[in-house]
């Protein structure tokens, strides 16, 4: 097993212990305190939404889910493999601090993605990335670090948010949020928001929106911009 996270949360009952051998411990991560009150902010678009631990304002839903306020660049996968390359392809680029919210039913391919950020973040044996359900949180080792959360409990995870933890912990690393949109009002505005689609057996859609900064940092070559 690789170097994967001393901070992680298990919340499956009866195994309080289960991934103490992988060198998972559930808890706090040492020197870190909670005490997070959100507050509430205004988005770009006027929208208001709560500000999350990043002291960033939140994503607009209205403006996320419509696909309104920023054009959208579309990459088709054939592939689970062409899915992790998509994703190192994006982790090349990726520094501490950064966000990204993955938006995707079960089955689309989120974790695949992820590893593939993983190998492009340097990191140490990313094909032991893996989903984080249960522990809520995983850390994987690497030059930057990657955070790794997964919302599908999004009253769990919402609790985890109030306390502040994440904020202090993506300022050295690449946060990554599965089932994002389960947070999409808490989450910064300036995360970058990559839907996954099932189009066929092994074919995806990816669909990411350009907001902000990401506009430039991204380049259009890689797939087709569709504005409306």
């Amino acid at each position: 097993m690789g170097k994967t996270s001393n901070f992680v949360w298990d919340f499956r009952p009866g195994h309080p212990s289960a991934w103490r051998g992988m060198g998972a411990f559930p808890g706090f991560y040492e020197g870190l305190s909670a005490g997070f009150v959100p507050s509430l902010a205004s988005s770009s678009c006027g929208r208001t939404g709560l500000e999350s631990g990043f002291g960033r304002r939140a994503i607009c839903m209205n403006c996320h889910e419509s696909g309104k306020a920023s054009p959208e660049l579309v990459l088709e996968s054939r592939s689970p493999e062409e899915t992790e390359a998509f994703g190192q392809r994006l982790g090349v680029l990726l520094r501490a601090g950064d966000g990204i919210s993955l938006v995707g039913e079960l089955g689309a391919g989120k974790t695949c993605f992820v590893r593939g950020l993983a190998r492009g973040l340097g990191i140490d044996e990313p094909e032991e990335v893996r989903s984080p359900t249960w522990m809520l949180m995983l850390e994987y080792e690497g030059p930057v670090p990657l955070l790794h959360l997964d919302a599908y409990f999004e009253g769990r995870t919402a609790d985890f948010l109030e306390d502040g933890l994440e904020a202090r912990l993506a300022e050295e690393g690449v946060l990554v949020v599965e089932w994002g949109e389960k947070l999409r009002e808490k989450l910064p505005e300036d995360f970058l928001v990559i839907h996954i689609e099932h189009v066929s057996e092994g074919e995806r859609r990816l669909r990411l929106v350009l907001s902000g900064a990401w506009a430039d940092r991204i380049p259009r070559e890689w797939g087709v911009l569709k504005k409306d």
